[in-house]
Protein backbone atom coordinates (compact mmCIF):
# COMPACT_ATOMS: atom_id res chain seq x y z
CA UNK A 1 0.00 0.00 0.00
CA UNK A 2 2.77 2.53 0.23
CA UNK A 3 3.20 3.17 -2.92
CA UNK A 4 -0.90 4.12 -3.29
CA UNK A 5 -0.28 5.99 0.08
CA UNK A 6 2.95 7.98 -0.97
CA UNK A 7 0.88 9.20 -4.10
CA UNK A 8 -2.41 9.92 -1.92
CA UNK A 9 -0.62 11.86 0.31
CA UNK A 10 1.34 13.89 -2.70
CA UNK A 11 -2.52 16.01 -2.97
CA UNK A 12 -3.88 15.70 0.93
CA UNK A 13 -2.78 18.73 3.04
CA UNK A 14 -0.70 17.85 5.86
CA UNK A 15 -2.69 17.23 8.99
CA UNK A 16 -6.02 17.52 7.04
CA UNK A 17 -9.58 15.61 7.40
CA UNK A 18 -9.86 12.27 5.88
CA UNK A 19 -12.69 9.79 5.08
CA UNK A 20 -11.98 5.81 4.83
CA UNK A 21 -14.92 4.45 3.68
CA UNK A 22 -15.33 0.82 3.82
CA UNK A 23 -12.30 0.78 6.07
CA UNK A 24 -12.59 -3.24 6.99
CA UNK A 25 -10.21 -4.03 9.57
CA UNK A 26 -8.92 -0.68 9.82
CA UNK A 27 -5.49 -1.04 8.59
CA UNK A 28 -5.42 2.03 6.82
CA UNK A 29 -7.10 4.39 8.81
CA UNK A 30 -3.95 3.31 11.62
CA UNK A 31 -1.76 4.21 9.32
CA UNK A 32 -3.86 7.74 8.36
CA UNK A 33 -4.03 8.06 12.05
CA UNK A 34 -0.18 7.64 12.47
CA UNK A 35 0.47 10.05 9.82
CA UNK A 36 -1.01 12.59 12.39
CA UNK A 37 -4.09 13.16 10.40
CA UNK A 38 -7.91 12.97 11.60
CA UNK A 39 -10.08 10.19 10.40
CA UNK A 40 -13.59 8.94 10.13
CA UNK A 41 -13.75 5.67 9.19
CA UNK A 42 -16.71 3.67 7.60
CA UNK A 43 -17.66 0.50 7.62
CA UNK A 44 -21.37 -1.78 5.98
CA UNK A 45 -20.87 -4.55 7.91
CA UNK A 46 -21.63 -4.88 11.62
CA UNK A 47 -19.26 -7.21 13.05
CA UNK A 48 -16.39 -5.37 10.50
CA UNK A 49 -17.06 -1.81 12.83
CA UNK A 50 -16.33 -3.42 15.79
CA UNK A 51 -12.90 -5.17 14.62
CA UNK A 52 -12.25 -1.66 12.83
CA UNK A 53 -13.43 0.25 16.43
CA UNK A 54 -11.34 -2.01 18.55
CA UNK A 55 -7.97 -1.64 15.90
CA UNK A 56 -8.12 2.06 15.15
CA UNK A 57 -9.68 3.58 18.64
CA UNK A 58 -12.33 5.27 16.52
CA UNK A 59 -16.03 5.27 16.90
CA UNK A 60 -16.33 3.47 12.94
CA UNK A 61 -19.76 4.60 11.82
CA UNK A 62 -21.77 1.56 10.30
CA UNK A 63 -23.08 3.35 6.84
CA UNK A 64 -22.78 2.70 3.42
CA UNK A 65 -21.49 4.65 0.54
CA UNK A 66 -25.48 5.02 -0.21
CA UNK A 67 -26.10 6.72 2.75
CA UNK A 68 -23.12 8.64 3.46
CA UNK A 69 -24.13 12.38 4.17
CA UNK A 70 -21.22 14.70 4.69
CA UNK A 71 -21.08 18.15 2.85
CA UNK A 72 -17.53 19.89 2.26
CA UNK A 73 -16.22 18.13 4.81
CA UNK A 74 -12.85 16.22 4.03
CA UNK A 75 -9.57 16.96 2.82
CA UNK A 76 -8.94 13.55 1.44
CA UNK A 77 -10.97 10.29 0.95
CA UNK A 78 -9.88 6.41 0.73
CA UNK A 79 -12.08 4.48 -1.17
CA UNK A 80 -9.85 1.05 -1.23
CA UNK A 81 -11.26 -1.73 -2.81
CA UNK A 82 -14.48 -0.53 -1.30
CA UNK A 83 -16.18 0.63 -4.52
CA UNK A 84 -16.18 -2.55 -6.07
CA UNK A 85 -18.89 -3.74 -3.96
CA UNK A 86 -21.56 -1.38 -5.44
CA UNK A 87 -23.76 -2.73 -8.00
CA UNK A 88 -23.19 -0.14 -11.30
CA UNK A 89 -26.74 0.74 -11.22
CA UNK A 90 -26.30 2.95 -7.87
CA UNK A 91 -23.31 4.14 -8.91
CA UNK A 92 -24.44 7.82 -9.95
CA UNK A 93 -25.61 8.74 -6.58
CA UNK A 94 -22.64 7.14 -4.72
CA UNK A 95 -20.06 8.96 -6.32
CA UNK A 96 -22.59 11.94 -6.01
CA UNK A 97 -22.14 11.65 -2.73
CA UNK A 98 -18.07 11.30 -2.08
CA UNK A 99 -18.24 14.72 -4.81
CA UNK A 100 -20.19 16.03 -2.09
CA UNK A 101 -18.34 15.32 0.86
CA UNK A 102 -15.25 16.64 -0.47
CA UNK A 103 -13.86 19.97 0.68
CA UNK A 104 -12.40 22.40 -2.54
CA UNK A 105 -9.10 20.15 -3.35
CA UNK A 106 -10.14 17.16 -1.95
CA UNK A 107 -8.40 14.24 -2.99
CA UNK A 108 -10.44 11.15 -4.09
CA UNK A 109 -8.79 7.52 -4.30
CA UNK A 110 -10.49 4.74 -5.52
CA UNK A 111 -9.00 1.67 -6.32
CA UNK A 112 -11.44 -1.33 -7.72
CA UNK A 113 -10.59 -4.63 -9.66
CA UNK A 114 -10.33 -4.65 -13.13
CA UNK A 115 -12.32 -6.54 -15.56
CA UNK A 116 -16.02 -6.25 -16.51
CA UNK A 117 -19.53 -7.04 -15.50
CA UNK A 118 -20.84 -7.71 -12.08
CA UNK A 119 -20.67 -10.68 -10.00
CA UNK A 120 -21.64 -12.36 -6.51
CA UNK A 121 -18.74 -14.41 -4.97
CA UNK A 122 -19.04 -15.73 -2.15
CA UNK A 123 -22.21 -13.79 -1.29
CA UNK A 124 -20.58 -10.58 -1.60
CA UNK A 125 -21.04 -8.49 -4.58
CA UNK A 126 -18.44 -7.68 -7.11
CA UNK A 127 -18.26 -4.68 -9.51
CA UNK A 128 -15.08 -4.75 -12.23
CA UNK A 129 -14.10 -1.97 -13.60
CA UNK A 130 -12.17 -0.59 -16.74
CA UNK A 131 -10.15 2.59 -16.16
CA UNK A 132 -12.66 4.38 -18.92
CA UNK A 133 -15.90 3.28 -17.22
CA UNK A 134 -14.16 4.21 -13.69
CA UNK A 135 -13.04 7.43 -14.70
CA UNK A 136 -16.07 8.21 -16.74
CA UNK A 137 -18.43 8.32 -13.62
CA UNK A 138 -16.26 10.24 -12.21
CA UNK A 139 -15.89 12.76 -14.71
CA UNK A 140 -19.33 13.65 -15.35
CA UNK A 141 -19.03 15.65 -12.29
CA UNK A 142 -17.82 18.49 -13.94
CA UNK A 143 -15.49 19.73 -10.58
CA UNK A 144 -13.47 16.89 -10.69
CA UNK A 145 -10.39 16.01 -12.53
CA UNK A 146 -8.14 12.74 -12.70
CA UNK A 147 -4.38 13.69 -12.03
CA UNK A 148 -2.97 10.09 -10.97
CA UNK A 149 -3.87 6.36 -12.61
CA UNK A 150 -1.83 3.22 -12.37
CA UNK A 151 -2.50 -0.48 -11.79
CA UNK A 152 -0.72 -2.83 -9.33
CA UNK A 153 -1.35 -6.91 -8.93
CA UNK A 154 -2.61 -8.12 -6.13
CA UNK A 155 0.55 -8.94 -3.63
CA UNK A 156 -1.55 -11.40 -1.39
CA UNK A 157 -1.32 -15.02 -1.43
CA UNK A 158 -3.42 -16.90 -4.33
CA UNK A 159 -4.36 -13.31 -5.81
CA UNK A 160 -1.57 -12.71 -7.97
CA UNK A 161 -3.61 -12.97 -10.95
CA UNK A 162 -5.61 -10.48 -9.93
CA UNK A 163 -5.33 -6.34 -11.18
CA UNK A 164 -6.19 -3.62 -9.22
CA UNK A 165 -6.91 0.13 -10.86
CA UNK A 166 -6.26 3.46 -9.24
CA UNK A 167 -7.58 6.86 -9.46
CA UNK A 168 -6.38 10.07 -7.39
CA UNK A 169 -8.91 12.66 -8.61
CA UNK A 170 -8.88 16.18 -7.10
CA UNK A 171 -11.70 18.35 -6.60
CA UNK A 172 -11.47 21.75 -8.78
CA UNK A 173 -12.39 25.10 -7.19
Amino acid sequence: MHEAYKKFFRYVCADGKLLDIGCGSGRDSVYFIKQGYEVVATEPTPALCDIASANTGLNVLNTTFQTLNFNDEFDGIWCCASLLHVPRVELPPVINNLVQSLKQNGVLYISVKKGNGEQDIAGRHFTFFTEHNLVDAVLRHSNMSLVDTWQNSDYRSGESNTCWLNFIFLKDN
